[in-house]
This record gives structure tokens, sequence and C-alpha cells, in this order.
């Protein structure tokens, strides 16, 4: 299954500032009932996975659900897991996760052609709960995410992003990357006021426009990407292998998050979805 559902919506998000331009202020399009239906029909396609003897893990993934769940993106397994599912794997594999799959009601994944799909992460209720990263030595904040997410999903085998670093090669290419741009639902980033002291203002609430994982010199990484109150681009960057949020984030991380966040929004741009709105006027 996807990276993004349970694990990437419950757990990547700790966030740096980059030097991109304002976001969009659209309001929410009457295409979302078509896009929600063409994604629905796929949905109908696909069945609830069973659970397997011998869960298949994503090598050099610590995390037992992110683990499993590449695993399963890996070999483009589509369908559906419930979070009892996600733990019984846990139990099986005698691994760890940061994914509370008691509150997890369901994720599935939908194949809509090969290169683009959908995926929903739904969950038992609304999600208000800390992070459940530190950095710096702080739990920055609290993720709130609504009960139903939907997703686009793209995969491109590469892409070549721009790097603004004067110092570095024009661009920096990332390989096998699955996007997921949010559809429907919100995806927010509560910081503390006092850890936005603290660290100097490099951190702000955000608002999630788009998930991803993908492999970058050698190693394979998350992203969760988004605009902040003022819809001005942030990112933040997990480290796979060892667990933790990247931070300070590299210039290659900023340059990474900024040009999949604009994949994000033209994706969505193009069926006619709003990639970022002000808070409380998304009017779905």
């Amino acid at each position: 299954m996807a990276l993004l559902l349970a694990g990437a919506v419950l757990a990547l998000l700790v966030w740096e500032a980059d030097p991109s331009s304002a976001g969009s202020r659209r309001f929410a399009s009457p295409a979302l009932a078509r896009v929600r239906a063409r994604a629905e029909e796929a949905f109908a396609s696909v069945d609830t996975l069973a659970i397997p003897r011998a869960p298949v893990l994503a090598d050099s993934v610590i995390d037992g659900v992110f683990a499993y769940l590449l695993g399963l993106l890996d070999r483009q397994k589509f369908g559906a897991v419930t979070g009892a599912h996600l733990q019984r794997v846990l139990e099986v594999t005698d691994t760890r996760s940061c994914v509370p799959t008691d509150l997890v009601r369901e994720i599935r994944r939908a194949q809509a052609s090969s290169e683009d799909g959908w995926a929903r992460a739904r969950f038992h209720e609304d999600l208000d709960f800390p992070v459940p990263y530190s950095i710096l030595g702080y739990h920055p904040g609290s993720l709130l995410a609504s009960r139903d997410a939907l997703f686009e999903e793209r995969y491109f085998p590469r892409l070549r992003i721009p790097n603004p670093d004067p110092d570095e090669p024009e661009t920096i290419e990332i390989r096998d990357v699955t996007l997921w741009s949010l559809v429907s639902g919100e995806i927010v980033i509560d910081i503390d006021g006092w850890v936005d002291f603290l660290l100097g203002g490099r951190l702000d609430d955000t608002y999630v426009v788009a998930l991803a994982v993908f492999r970058f010199e050698g190693e394979r990484l998350a992203v969760a990407t988004g605009f902040n109150d003022e819809g001005r681009g942030r990112s933040g960057t997990l480290d796979l292998s060892r667990n933790t949020i990247r931070f300070p984030a590299s210039s290659a991380n900023k340059a990474i998050g900024r040009g999949l966040r604009g994949h994000a929004v033209r994706s969505l741009g193009r069926l006619g979805i709003p990639a970022w709105v002000p808070p409380g006027e998304r009017g779905e």
C-alpha cells in the first residue's frame, strides 16, 4: 500500500521554510464531485487484502507500518487494509511503529492507469494528537487530520528538479517517485508557538497538499509538503532508514520539497481541484 496512508499522514511532519512564492487562493471547484466519483469507481474494483502469514517489508525502513506499506507499494499490490491488519503485521514481524493503528479504519489504494491511481485514508474519527517525532529534543506540536482523506497518486521513474544552489548542479535527480496529491480532506501540522519561538521562527503551521516517497543519492526518503496560513511553501523530509526528520533541511531537501509541491499543484489543477485555500474556506 501507499506510504501516504496511515503512515505518512500520521507521522512525516516537521517543517522548515523554503523560499517559494505564495500559494494559490483558489476556492473549491465543482470538479471535486466528478473526481470523487472517478476515485470511488476505482476503489470499488479492489478487494480487502488478506493478512499475510509472512508479511514482506521494504528493506532498510525502520518503522514497521511504513516498511509494510512500502513493501506493498513496491510490489504494486492494490486493495484495502484495516488498522487491525496493520496491527497484526506489527505482531507477526515483531516491529514497532509510530502509527496509532487503532485509529485507522481503512487504507485503500486503486490503480487508474499504469502510472496513476487513487489512495484514500479513513480513520475512525478526526485526528488530533502530538507529532510523534522530536526536533532538537522538542516535540513541535500536533497533527490534525479529517477522518477521510482522498489523494490522486502519480508515479515517476525519475524527476529532475531545479536546484537554486549556485554551488551545486542545476538540477537534482530523484528516482522511483510516488506522489500523492490531496484531493479532499485536510491534514494540518499545528506547531506550538513556544517551539516556533525557540527555533527562531523556522517552523510554521502547515496545510499539507502532498506526500511523496522517492530515492535520492541511494537513500529512501519521504516528503510532506504544503503551505502555511499565509500561502507560503513549507516542506519536511523523513529519513526512512533512520526514522528521523531531517532538520535543519539541506538546500537539496528544500528544493525537492518545493519541486514536488509544484508537481502536486499542477496535478490538482488539471483535475480542477484547488491545492490550497485560506483556512476555513475550502468549502467541500
